[in-house]
């Protein structure tokens, strides 16, 4: 049985923000059941009321949270824990940046999360534990970012292996990541290289000819 919650604050939540026959307001506020396989956040009904609590859970399998997938409704806390979610879209959380205060998202499927994911956000506390992190270059932003409460993300590197169990935000990032500038620069030089290759080659057989 899949599960959909949204709690609503008793005294200025006379609306009910739910889409659909299998949605409605109940103990939690804003119950969604039996949703099965979806491929992403289902729609609310735009509403100006602030919802405590939004909760996507039971057995519900859902692989991607979109853009905008919360940008009608007000909520200080969403709860997405053990759904299966693989990919979190840059935006995803945009118009919650004011009221939003809590995010739960472990036991889920995510291998990364973009730097852009919570933009315009300031400490927002965030559960990662129990996904599949690959601790390369994508991750390094979490390190010195103020968007997150680092105190509650609790994820460890899924891989590579040999630095699987690390914590996500303390992985030596010199064994995957080489600085973006020192990069350019060699590839620059490579491209020199290599025009100044063809250039000659091609004068020597303009002669041969």
């Amino acid at each position: 049985m899949a599960v959909v919650a949204v709690a609503v604050l008793p005294s200025t939540h006379g609306q009910c923000a739910a889409i659909g026959p299998l949605c409605y307001c109940g103990g939690w506020g804003l119950e969604c059941k039996d949703l099965g396989i979806v491929p992403q956040v289902p729609p609310f009904r735009a509403s100006n009321y602030t919802i405590h609590t939004i909760w996507i859970g039971g057995n519900t399998t859902m692989a991607t949270v979109q853009t905008n997938a919360f940008i009608d409704v007000v909520t200080t806390e969403i709860i997405m824990s053990n759904i299966g979610i693989t990919t979190i879209e840059p935006g995803a959380f945009s118009g919650l940046e004011k009221n939003l205060f809590y995010l739960r998202l472990s036991g889920n499927l995510l291998d990364t999360l973009h730097d852009s994911t919570f933009r315009g956000f300031y400490v927002l506390a965030v559960e990662l534990s129990g996904n599949r992190f690959e601790c390369d270059c994508r991750l390094m932003w979490l390190r010195s970012s103020t968007k997150v409460n680092q105190r509650y993300i609790k994820a460890v590197c899924f891989s590579p292996p040999s630095v699987a169990g690390t914590n996500v935000l303390s992985y030596d990032t010199s064994l995957y990541c080489v600085d973006t500038i020192e990069t350019g620069i060699v590839c620059m030089f490579i491209n020199v290289l290599i025009f100044m290759f063809t250039a000659i080659r091609m004068r020597n057989v303009t002669r041969w000819w």
